[in-house]
């Protein structure tokens, strides 16, 4: 059964990985870190997710990261500037991006290093870190 559906493509995980992967950054704006995970989960093989996701490998995850980022700043609004770093940073991990594509985003959109040292996971010190007042996003 398996092989008739498979020999009539109607069974074909790399189509379907390809559609799955346009279509949830299309709708979802996912970076590719979540997207690999949400394609694994389904049972995609990871030859078949892997080369869906070089469709959007050519992408700027950075510049969409930014976007989302942003847009999100709105809710934050009114917290002290770390809080709405160590926010927005989960934010987008939990959207799939990389450690080094958040830090790159927190830069940025000016705000500070959420992490109590200043050397946290987001790549060091950078922005109002070294203030000595609590900035405050406006």
């Amino acid at each position: 059964m398996l092989q008739r559906l498979e020999q009539e493509g109607l069974l074909d995980d790399l189509q379907f990985a390809r559609l799955w992967v346009m279509s949830r950054r299309a709708t979802r704006r996912f970076g590719v870190g979540r997207l690999r995970q949400e394609l694994l989960a389904k049972g995609v093989g990871r030859e078949a997710a892997e080369e869906a996701l070089q469709l959007v490998q050519g992408e700027d995850e950075t510049e969409l990261a930014e976007r989302l980022a942003r847009a999100r700043l709105r809710v934050y609004r009114g917290l002290e500037a770390k809080v709405a770093a160590r926010r927005l940073g989960a934010y987008l991990a939990r959207r799939g991006f990389s450690s080094s594509t958040i830090a790159s985003v927190l830069r940025r959109v000016e705000l500070p290093d959420p992490s109590p040292s200043g050397k946290g996971p987001y790549g060091g010190t950078w922005g109002t870190s070294g203030r000595r007042t609590r900035p405050r996003i406006q």
